[in-house]
């Protein structure tokens, strides 16, 4: 009969290996679980940053459109200053024709794309 228990020992001891190797496969599977949930949460934060960045290009990119029509607007003043400043320090004869070339310009001028101050 000895050898019997033997042989039910040694089933009894394969019962708790295989025991102790779920516990540890259950183990590993929740590591890997919290390792997928970290992942995730890097990833939705990850996202979440990047449409950030996005919106805040957008409008810079807004920014700079609405500025750069600002400078051009201003060079076009600047133009027509420069040119009726020209018209006013010309001797009488070409002073007319500058005025006239200053009102064609400023004529002119209401039919380009204007830019409203902010």
């Amino acid at each position: 009969g000895g050898g019997g228990e033997g042989g039910g020992g040694a089933r009894g001891g394969g019962a708790v290996g295989e025991a102790l190797q779920d516990e540890s496969r259950k183990q590993q599977l929740q590591a890997a679980t919290r390792e997928a949930q970290a992942l995730r949460a890097e990833l939705a934060s990850s996202a979440a940053e990047g449409a950030a960045l996005r919106r805040e290009l957008s409008n810079r990119k807004e920014e700079l459109h609405r500025a750069t029509a600002r400078a051009d607007a201003l060079r076009e003043e600047v133009d027509l200053l420069r040119a009726a400043a020209a018209a006013a320090a010309a001797p009488p004869t070409e002073a007319g024709a500058a005025a006239d070339a200053v009102a064609l310009r400023l004529s002119g001028h209401g039919a380009g794309p204007s830019v409203s101050p902010p």
